[in-house]
């Protein structure tokens, strides 16, 4: 990760620095000079065959990696930096610098023109993504002959679609990503922000791209970007991946990660924010305005009980808990552009019903060799295929990876608190090679006790061998649980001729079915604790 960070030598007043974003001041690391000269000077960045080219004139940096160019800073010579001065009276016409008028408002400026701008060049890359929140598609589109897309916070009450116009958060963050590398823009800057998207293969369809390709032609997909804003300095860090978890691991690393929510927000929520009754039978009182900014990820959402073990995950592994399907499947070039379905942890897949009176979607399934399961009829697909999907008022696609279990409370209650207690079913996915594996975690659900005093529980769960197994990832943690295992449910299964518990020493027969047409196995009430060690072995 580099930070390249310019401000005025001597201003007449501090410029605006964000405060309170970082989760503290990033190490820095001395760099090696490889070779220097009366223009610039090459830097070892310590990653292998990484080096930072610096030339002074014209100012420019580029990072390389071997003789590959992951990116250029300033390579279109469009750093601007409007430095503080003194309002002088003259006669002479000044417009804008120091105030700006629309309709009846004057906005006065009184340090005068501040704002500050940055181009980058990203060669070998054709997808750029983030800088929320907008109404757009997944990958940003380039603003050649429209507007930038804007990074402002403002509550806009029906906001048109597909326009880069700004909405409640401003997130100035972008990734970028091809099939050998994902990296990652981060301008930590909080003024009004511009963002400028060009593409050498904008506007080039499928054909004419396969054109290219027949003719030889040479030319390198690249993306340029130039950020914009209104005032502050130019403070950007530059994530140099190579991998989609590298990226958030480094991203993480600076602002911080999820927030572990308590049982309470694991729920059903209603927003209605056109009731005003109570403010008007208790009189004016305060609000808080709904805005992001770079550190929202780190406060608590509103997520349902079974994703409580995605959520410890993304807590600790600093990966997000919804994400595109291109972060875990980086070299299936399908999953680049789409938008409408997505990731939950790396084991769910759902693709939501979007358009009024719709009798199916097509869902793509991504992973050559990989298969899915559908969560409501339990049929077993192929990855690496568009598959069409009926659906109905009541029914939403989603499908469980094989390879993984994940532990379920099926139970239906009036609210999370009184599922605490509830027993797990464990929906184990077979992969095309018989083995999955996923992990139980479990705490009291409200205290901080998890972090403070190792009051929870981690479990290793994995189906090998025809067994699966419960095992213990945190010996010095101490918690105990009233919830038990109900139910097994193995996907993808062959019928055994019996099943065993095997549990403190002892075997005990426990009760199957096997449904033939869908392949799936069932163990009704084995009755293990969640806690516990266990083995269950299918003979």
């Amino acid at each position: 990760m580099t930070r390249v960070k310019i401000n005025e030598l001597k201003p007449l007043k501090p410029r605006f620095e964000v405060p309170d974003v970082l989760i503290a001041e990033p190490p820095t690391e001395p760099l090696s000079v490889l070779s220097k000269d009366d223009n610039g000077v090459v830097l070892s960045l310590g990653a292998k065959n990484q080096r930072l080219i610096v030339s002074a004139r014209p100012f420019r940096l580029d990072i390389m990696q071997g003789p590959e160019v992951l990116l250029s800073l300033n390579s279109r010579g469009l750093l601007a930096f409007e430095h503080l001065r003194l309002h002088k009276d003259t006669d002479k016409e000044e417009d804008g610098l120091w105030e700006e008028t629309f309709k009846s408002h004057t906005d006065t400026k009184p340090n005068g023109p501040t704002s500050i701008s940055l181009d980058f060049s990203l060669p070998g890359v054709e997808h750029v993504y983030g800088i929320p929140e907008h109404a757009d598609d997944l990958k940003l589109k380039t603003t050649d002959g429209g507007d930038p897309y804007r990074l402002y916070n403002l509550d806009v009450f029906q906001y048109e679609l597909y326009n880069p116009m700004a909405l409640y958060g401003s997130i100035p963050v972008m990734l970028a990503h091809n099939t050998q590398r994902t990296m990652g823009i981060f301008w930590l800057n909080a003024a009004e922000t511009w963002v400028d998207i060009s593409s050498n293969t904008a506007g080039k369809t499928v054909f004419g791209k396969m054109l290219d390709f027949v003719q030889g032609s040479s030319e390198k997909p690249q993306t340029d970007v130039r950020w914009i804003s209104e005032s502050g300095i130019i403070d950007v860090f530059i994530m140099l991946g190579p991998k989609p978890s590298d990226v958030f691991s480094q991203y993480a690393s600076l602002t911080g990660t999820q927030s572990f929510p308590p049982l309470a927000s694991l729920g059903y929520h209603q927003f209605l924010p056109y009731w005003y009754q109570l403010l008007y039978q208790r009189g004016p009182c305060e609000c808080l305005l709904m805005i992001l900014f770079i550190i929202s990820h780190r406060l608590d959402c509103l997520y349902s009980h079974k994703y409580c073990f995605i959520l410890h995950e993304c807590t600790f592994s600093f990966l997000s808990c919804l994400r595109p399907l291109w972060v875990d499947y980086p070299k299936d070039t399908a999953t680049f552009t789409i938008d409408d379905e997505f990731l939950i942890g790396s084991d769910l897949l759902v693709h939501p019903v979007t358009e009024d009176g719709s009798r199916g979607v097509t869902a793509y399934l991504p992973g050559a060799g990989e298969v899915w399961y559908d969560v409501h009829t339990f049929q077993k697909h192929n990855g690496a295929q568009n598959l069409y999907i009926p659906v109905t008022l009541s029914s939403i696609p989603v499908f469980q990876r094989g390879g993984s279990i994940i532990p379920r409370k099926d139970r239906v209650r009036r609210s999370s608190a009184c599922m605490e207690n509830d027993p797990y079913s464990l929906y184990v996915a077979l992969s095309p090679k018989k083995f999955a594996e996923g992990e139980l975690y479990i705490d009291d659900g409200h205290s901080f006790n998890y972090d403070t005093k190792k009051e929870f529980i981690h479990r290793s769960l994995t189906f090998a061998n025809n067994a699966l197994t419960s095992s213990n990832l945190c010996p010095d943690c101490n918690f105990l649980t009233s919830s038990w295992i109900e139910k097994v449910l193995i996907l993808g299964a062959s019928k055994p001729s019996k099943v065993l518990l095997k549990m403190d020493g002892k075997e005990t027969p426990v009760d199957f079915e096997f449904d033939t047409s869908m392949s799936v196995l069932t163990l009704r009430k084995p009755g293990m604790n969640a806690g516990a060690d266990w083995t269950l072995l299918l003979q």
